[in-house]
């Protein structure tokens, strides 16, 4: 019989599949910096397209590790503060950022 995954193991798949991006960590790691920040700004801190940005993002958001803001015309996105595994992922995410400063 196959081994099931729970929805913990499902999220922890999706969250290091979207995270196995170069560029998407370093958007989690910017975000994580920030209380909530834009688009046009993360893709400025990363020297990207705000559509390529947008792109990333949507993975992101997709497995559950962030949330989107809509403030006007502008599309914000803040860490999706939820569950305890969601935690500690962004806490592994900040430990690589800190040892790389």
């Amino acid at each position: 019989m196959p081994l099931k995954l729970n929805q913990t193991s499902k999220f922890i798949v999706q969250a290091f599949n979207a995270l196995g991006d170069e560029t998407r960590f370093k958007i989690l790691q910017v975000l994580s910096s920030s209380n909530e920040i834009c688009v046009s700004q993360i893709a400025k801190s990363l020297g990207i397209t705000t559509a390529g940005t947008s792109q990333h993002l949507k993975i992101l958001e997709q497995a559950g590790l962030i949330e989107r803001q809509r403030m006007g015309q502008r599309t914000c996105y803040i860490i999706k503060p939820s569950r305890k595994i969601h935690q500690e992922i962004i806490n592994v995410t900040l430990k690589v950022k800190d040892s790389n400063e």
